[in-house]
Order: structure tokens, then sequence, then C-alpha cells
């Protein structure tokens, strides 16, 4: 456990607090904690989580600027996605999961190149969906947090396992605000 440890997790826990209330401020809070983490990562040879934290970057300055072109709307509002188009964006996680996975493995020499290539391939996905706004989004990110805690425990990363714990309950939480966002969205405009 380090310092950039301790305060990638604050950030990280005030980005998705904020997310979970719909709140734009999310954004420059992910970006703190994703510049951190992926030193923390790195120093670990937890080498996708350290990719995944450049992407994250990215992500999440793709998000930012579509929560704000949101037209004349009050918030971009919550979706949900086709059952079609969640089959194959699961699909695509396991199939890339394994290719990722291979390659961390035999040319990375990861330390965990499945487990923490699972994470790389998931979270990008969930961060699509989230920066679409998608209610899914939030399922995504529960099965990575389940994955994700065990994974940083053994590593000794104690901060980024108590990090996703807490990651977990909210992402139960956010699934439900944005439900409930969507169903009054969707109330609103019956009416």
């Amino acid at each position: 456990m380090s310092w950039i440890e301790g305060i990638a997790t604050l950030a990280g826990i005030a980005c998705v607090g904020l997310l979970v209330r719909e709140n734009i401020w999310n954004f420059p809070f992910a970006t703190v904690q994703v510049v951190l983490s992926a030193y923390v990562f790195y120093t670990q040879r937890l080498y996708s989580d350290a990719i995944l934290q450049v992407f994250f970057l990215l992500l999440n300055v793709y998000g930012w600027i579509h929560w704000t072109r949101r037209g004349a709307l009050p918030q971009l509002p919550v979706t949900r996605m086709t059952a079609r188009a969640l089959a194959v964006w699961l699909v695509v996680s396991v199939i890339l999961t394994g290719v990722w996975g291979t390659f961390a493995k035999y040319q990375l020499n990861a330390a965990a190149p499945y487990i923490d290539g699972f994470i790389l391939v998931a979270s990008l996905v969930a961060q699509w969906l989230t920066a679409r706004k998608h209610l899914e989004s939030w399922w995504f990110w529960i099965l990575i947090d389940l994955v994700a805690i065990p994974l940083y425990a053994s590593r000794h990363l104690y901060f980024f396992a108590g990090l996703y714990i807490v990651f977990l309950i909210l992402c139960i939480v956010g699934a439900r605000e944005w439900r409930q966002s969507m169903k009054a969205t969707a109330a609103a405009a019956a009416a």
C-alpha cells in the first residue's frame, strides 16, 4: 500500500459516488484515479490493468463530451440495450479476454494474465456503456468488481481491494438509481 494507492482510492470513491448520481463531475475524479492507478498497476506487473487506465482516460474524455452534448434535455437519459446488443458485448468480452490473456501470459509475463485480461476487456466494455449511459453498464461493473477484489487482495493491493468492495456496493446502488431515473424519464415523456 502506498499514498498513491490511497489517493487513487479516494478519487475512485468520489468518482463512482458522483456517477451514481449522474453527476458530470465524476469525470475529473476519474481522471485523477486512472492516472495514479496506472502507475500502481504497472509497478505490480498488472499490465492489463495499467493499460486499461490509459483507455479509461480516453473513454472518460469521450464520456464527459457525450454527457455535455444533450441538446434540449436537462441531462442525458439512461437507456437500455437490446438483448442482442448485450449478447454481442458479452461474446466480444469472452473472446477478447482469451486473446489478450494469452498475449499477456506469453509476451508480458503478467502476474495474472487471464483474470487481469478479463478486467481489462470487461472494463472497456463497461466504460463504453457508461459513457453511452446504458443501464447494463452497471451489470458489467458488478461482475468486474467481483473478479477484481480477490485479485487485488492477492497482490497485496489492499486499498484497491477495499476500493472495489466500495465500488461493488456503489454499483448495486447505481444500477437501482439509474433504473429509477430511466423510469422517471419514461413517465415524464408519457405525461
